[in-house]
């Protein structure tokens, strides 16, 4: 219907035609797809099949619900382990929002234990760090099958790619599980504890930079206790 209607505007400034024909029809509603949350035995698989640098990755995924390209691109200036609530800061993406996480024991002490940089300005997975998401989301698919983790296709491609207009990539089949569905893990896990609806929000980055720099250290606390729900994942 895009690739229809544009032709029949152009016709339309020509003066060929008096009205846009594409405008009378309805779209077609598109049926929601659930993406899937993982078990905590599926993470932990994740966690004992990873290597390097994606099993920090996989921990962060798990304890801050944070996106998978904020997660590979986090850097050492954006982690206060000196204070004493400790503190990652993710600058989002896709929201360009700024989100303050507390962080989980058990990242905590990940975090501790790996060997620190020259400089703060470096990223903590470097191996992973600047690359282009499909890549990275494709060897993380590759890591569930290592960890016998079944995928499940929730929407299929509808079209061969011989039949996609000049310019237009085609449809990919969307599936339950990717590194995605840590982030709904991370909020349904927190939701299932009753941590209140605010907070969870407040967690997984609907909220402001200015919200952030106005935390007080009795918020602080209340997400430090939210964080700590999460379960312990045993990665060795």
């Amino acid at each position: 219907m895009t690739v229809l209607s544009a032709a029949f505007n152009a016709a339309l400034r020509q003066g060929h035609i008096s009205a846009n024909p594409c405008l009378a029809i309805e779209p077609v509603k598109d049926k929601m797809v659930r993406k899937g949350t993982f078990t905590l035995e599926q993470v932990t698989a994740l966690g004992k099949t990873a290597s390097g640098d994606w099993k920090g990755l996989i921990l962060v995924g798990f304890y801050t619900g944070q996106r998978l390209g904020d997660c590979a691109n986090l850097r050492w200036d954006q982690i206060d382990l000196q204070s004493k609530i400790k503190t990652i800061r993710f600058q989002q993406s896709k929201t360009e929002r700024e989100v303050m996480m507390v962080i989980n024991p058990v990242l905590v002490d990940y975090l501790s234990k790996l060997t620190k940089p020259k400089t703060y300005e470096a990223f903590v997975f470097p191996s992973l760090a600047n690359r282009n998401i499909s890549p990275l989301s494709k060897n993380f698919r590759k890591m569930m099958e290592r960890a016998g983790i079944e995928q499940r296709v929730i929407r299929e491609r509808q079209r061969s790619d011989s039949n996609m207009p000049l310019g237009r990539s085609a449809p990919r089949n969307v599936n339950a599980l990717s590194f995605h569905s840590l982030r709904h893990t991370f909020n349904s896990i927190l939701a299932n504890a009753g941590i209140p609806e605010e907070t969870r929000m407040a967690l997984t980055g609907h909220t402001s930079r200015a919200m952030n720099q106005r935390y007080t250290h009795r918020e602080l606390l209340l997400l430090q206790d939210a964080v700590a729900t999460l379960p312990r994942i045993h990665t060795h």
